[in-house]
């Protein structure tokens, strides 16, 4: 009985994990770290659009608290839009909280 309520945990742990993929791939996010409790979501790109909310969107579409960003390459990236910060590489690679 043990072994059946096992594999039965290890099936809904699966199902969990797949719909989870699932969901940031029907986003597009980049990247999402996930910790214990704590999520970061993460787009990368090389510049951001000027009249275009293509970076931002998917970020925009999560309703949570979790932290957003949108990492450049560009070296005037910054600022905040929507609560999503945008940052440049370096800035994003040097955070202390990392």
């Amino acid at each position: 009985m043990q072994t059946k309520n096992n594999i039965s945990s290890i099936g809904t742990f699966f199902s969990y994990i797949e719909n989870f993929a699932d969901m940031y791939i029907e986003l597009a996010i980049d990247f999402v770290r996930v910790r214990r409790d704590e999520r970061v979501y993460v787009q990368d790109c090389d510049r951001l659009p000027e009249h275009s909310d293509r970076e931002t969107a998917n970020l925009m579409d999560l309703r949570d608290h979790y932290h957003k960003y949108v990492v450049c390459r560009d070296p005037l990236a910054s600022g905040n839009n929507n609560g999503i910060e945008i940052v440049t590489i370096t800035d994003f690679l040097l955070r202390d909280e990392w």
